[in-house]
């Protein structure tokens, strides 16, 4: 098996293939939450790699946290498989722990995304804001006249807007 480089994913590989094999206990009347939680786990795989793949960072939020939500999801349909007696408690124990590893990992991401955003959003300001400042200060050096830097020179348009009532 490749190894992934990004440690959720590499987490959630392995968590697919421990299901197949505690899942294959399953008798056939069980064949819909079998396939549920399946599902659910190739979801999980493919909004990560997802969210790995886009540079949209608001995008990517939403993809950790929509992963975020099929970890609970798949915890909880693992959890009636318990009750029903359909997967023995052992078991469980193991996908819980490997499910609690993507979640811990999947948030440490979410929290570094946040904060490259977060770090992203002052930097944008401060870089818009002193974009301001320049264009303001060349706009009013234009606006300046060459031989009396006190008069103002103003355009018609701008004229008539200060002549109106």
């Amino acid at each position: 098996m490749k190894q992934e480089k990004f440690k959720v994913v590499d987490c959630i590989r392995l968590f697919i293939k421990s299901l197949s094999f505690n899942l294959d206990s399953f008798p056939k009347k069980e064949y819909e939450l079998k396939e549920r939680i399946k599902k659910n786990a190739y979801d999980m795989l493919e909004i990560a790699y997802e969210a790995n793949t886009t540079e949209v960072i608001e995008l990517k939020i939403n993809l950790i946290n929509k992963m975020l939500a099929k970890i609970r999801l798949i915890d909880f349909l693992l959890d009636i498989a318990v009750e029903f007696m359909l997967l023995p408690k052992k078991r469980y124990l193991k996908m819980a722990n490997s499910l609690a590893d993507i979640e811990k990992y999947s948030r440490g991401w979410l929290l570094h995304v946040k904060k490259g955003l977060e770090n992203y959003t002052n930097t944008g300001l401060e870089e818009l804001n002193s974009t301001v400042i320049i264009e303001n200060e060349k706009l009013n050096k234009k606006l300046r006249s060459d031989k009396n830097p006190d008069t103002i020179l103003l355009s018609e348009q701008a004229k008539k807007e200060l002549n109106r009532p």
